[in-house]
């Protein structure tokens, strides 16, 4: 054990902060907390976009529907056999919104989308479509949660020393790290 050096002029604040220096390696949890990450999915579209074929993202639906009809809220006009449809769809989910996704990319024939939330309940938002390839999966996936603490926790590794700067929760990681040696 190193040796503490504490002055302090202040003998209640003295008796104080020498208890919770000498009671820190128990207040440090050994390990590095983990940060909360999104749950995404990606859809692919290949060969021709037909208008009546859907794509469903968590309560949200968005139908093809022909391309001398304006695109509207759930509404995406295609040429039938337009793959540009992909990038269509892409701007009018990220423009129109859908609670259970906030970004949405996408470019040739591929739209990838990631979920409002960070953590594992994500991970149960639906996503199905009915064109020929569709979704890689039926829900998102990918979604972590953090490690969850109250501001000014401590935790360690042999390399670092993490500190929570503001409350933590399991969708939002507030962990600032130092590097030590």
């Amino acid at each position: 054990m190193s040796t503490r050096i504490l002055k302090v002029r202040n003998p209640e604040l003295k008796d104080e902060l020498e208890a919770i220096w000498d009671n820190m390696d128990e207040a440090a949890e050994v390990g590095a907390p983990v940060a909360a990450v999104a749950a995404t999915g990606t859809l692919t579209l290949t060969g021709s976009v037909e208008v009546g074929e859907v794509v469903v993202i968590g309560a949200d639906t968005y139908e093809f529907v022909d391309g001398g009809e304006v695109s509207t809220v759930g509404n995406i006009a295609v040429e039938a056999g337009d793959l540009t449809a992909a990038v269509a769809a892409t701007a009018l989910i990220d423009a129109t919104g859908t609670a259970a996704v906030t970004k949405v990319t996408g470019g040739s024939g591929i739209i990838t989308v990631t979920a409002s939330v960070k953590g594992v309940l994500a991970n149960t938002i639906v996503t199905t479509s009915t064109s020929a390839t569709g979704f890689a999966t039926a829900t998102l996936i990918g979604g972590t949660d953090g490690t969850v603490a109250l501001a000014g926790a401590l935790k360690f590794t042999a390399s670092a020393l993490y500190v929570a700067v503001e409350d933590c929760t399991i969708s939002d990681s507030n962990w600032k790290s130092v590097a030590i040696s």
